[in-house]
């Protein structure tokens, strides 16, 4: 069996190890959060009681460390699944692969916060990608993607899981690939056109986004924090419903001035 190792601390991590990555790899290691980041976390998980039954090292205290302990224990292949940190050189230069999850399709949108962008440009249809993770973000070979049709309707909590199970769809045909030794399809990432700055207004950010789409060029996404959720009352009513769902659980709320 290939010998893995995990980064990750969410309900996507969880259902990657139990759907997939458990009954195909030996999954030696994970590396997670803090508990205290953990529970600050979107779907934040505490997997450790999970990996002590599991038999997985459980880490959660720095990268160099999870690095010592991957090598130490002949990890081949690294996952990083529901986790937005950063992956240090020295983890994707020391391994025979780094594949991440993202929540859009690639390379078309790129960049933070991809759900919920997503869920406010509410096309009625969005998608998930897995990649080869390098030194820049978002920008290694695209190894599957799935794109899901969706109710304009459904909360933020059904879309988010509507993503993570195609995300675990992905997943689980290249896990299939990897168990098998068989070549992985690699499809060439490429470079974005437009990058949107942090805080801009959320309405407009949607619409770039849209004329980009049109014009099959590609977009990076800013991240979005507390500061973004709040609604603008020059928003048309159309965009303050979409926005309203998509800044929701499991995301903070958002709100509005009185």
């Amino acid at each position: 069996m290939r010998k893995v190792a995990v980064v990750g601390n969410t309900k996507l991590t969880q259902m990657c190890l139990e759907e997939c990555l458990l009954p195909s790899m030996e999954v030696c290691c994970l590396y997670s959060l803090s508990k205290e980041d953990t529970l600050k976390k979107v779907n934040g998980v505490n997997l450790q009681q999970y990996c002590d039954q599991n038999g997985i090292v459980y880490i959660d205290s720095d990268w160099e460390t999870f690095g010592k302990q991957c090598t130490r224990l002949g990890v081949e292949i690294i996952f990083v699944l529901g986790d937005s940190r950063i992956v240090p050189k020295m983890i994707i230069n020391n391994f025979d692969m780094v594949i991440g999850n993202h929540g859009a399709i690639l390379p078309s949108i790129k960049g933070g916060a991809s759900l919920v962008w997503g869920r406010m440009l509410n096309l009625g249809h969005w998608g998930v990608s897995l990649f080869q993770i390098t030194e820049k973000i978002d920008d290694g070979p695209i190894l599957g993607t799935r794109t899901f049709e969706y109710d304009l309707a459904i909360s933020m909590q059904e879309f988010v899981s509507t993503a993570d199970d195609c995300t675990v769809e992905v997943l689980r045909d290249v896990c299939k690939k990897l168990t098998h030794h068989k070549k992985l399809d690699k499809i060439p990432n490429d470079k974005w056109h437009i990058k949107v700055a942090k805080h801009m207004d959320a309405q407009v950010v949607c619409n770039i986004v849209k004329d980009v789409r049109e014009n099959n060029m590609n977009v990076y996404l800013p991240p979005r924090n507390l500061l973004d959720s709040k609604i603008n009352n020059k928003w048309s009513d159309n965009f303050v419903e979409s926005f309203k769902i998509a800044n929701n659980s499991p995301y903070p709320k958002w709100s509005q001035d009185e």
